[in-house]
């Protein structure tokens, strides 16, 4: 269901300006839906693999969504710092 969801999330907001997050999203999904696939076949060693690699991409898709605070691109560390 996450890599449905991550496929529609990533359709929905195809702009310009995203192109690299949003071809990130669709790979974060198709390995996801692959990791359903295995779990379905019962492949055991395939499964712990998708599962290590799903781990790795969704977080790296979590922190480069969470980074772009709304704005469609990566803010700088010092954004976030208030001035003194």
């Amino acid at each position: 269901m996450a890599g449905a969801g991550l496929l529609g999330f990533a359709a929905a907001t195809q702009r310009h300006a995203l192109r690299g997050w949003v071809s990130y999203t669709i790979a974060a999904a198709l390995v996801l839906l692959g990791t359903a696939v295995a779990y379905a076949g019962g492949n055991g060693d395939f499964s712990d693999l998708m599962l290590v690699a799903s781990a790795g991409v969704l977080a790296g898709w979590l922190i480069w969504t969470g980074r772009m605070g709304g704005t469609g691109r990566a803010t700088p560390d010092h954004a976030a710092t208030p001035v003194s």
